[in-house]
């Protein structure tokens, strides 16, 4: 459910209950129209959640607040990239941590190789607002899928004949 109080936008949690950050990013674009990026996890955000084996923080995670997992299970596992403040967060608050997996082509890390990771490198490529590609991020080594250093429209055409079934590698 979507409320505003004081001009802040909360959501509450059983929406996203089991949910990774990509999946919760895609609840809010299509049942709220919203194109939301996570960028802080506060206070109790998931406290008592003591089902909570494990949660993807994305890169865009600056800031976690040191209570957000307060009651939840010892076995819960932060499953982020290295060098990423979840990873930072989970080490300094001695929480497992877990490197995510990389999947070559799969841009938009929803977890397959699809036209939309070929449509999000195209959109990259003519700077549409929303669609980064950071020099040496995860991300960029999952579009980069030629290996020439470079995100560009044949990295967009590889993918697009990966996700077609034109070509079984790249």
């Amino acid at each position: 459910t979507l409320y505003e109080s004081a001009g802040a936008k909360y959501y509450e949690m059983e929406d996203f209950t089991g949910k990774n950050y990509i999946e919760i990013q895609t609840i809010l674009r299509t049942k709220y129209n919203l194109n939301v990026t996570v960028e802080k996890i506060d206070v109790n955000a998931f406290a008592n959640c003591t089902k909570l084996s494990s949660i993807s923080i994305g890169d865009n995670v600056t800031s976690i607040s040191s209570d957000a997992f307060n009651g939840c299970a010892s076995t819960l596992k932060i499953v982020a990239n290295i060098g990423s403040y979840a990873e930072k967060y989970a080490k300094d608050n001695n929480i497992t941590f877990e490197e995510s997996p990389q999947l070559i082509g799969d841009v938009n890390n929803d977890g397959e190789i699809n036209v939309r990771d070929s449509v999000y490198i195209m959109r990259y490529t003519v700077l549409q607002s929303g669609y980064e590609i950071p020099d040496g991020s995860l991300i960029f080594r999952c579009a980069d899928v030629n290996y020439d250093g470079k995100v560009d429209v044949v990295d967009a055409t590889l993918v697009q004949k990966y996700a077609m079934h034109m070509i079984d590698k790249f």
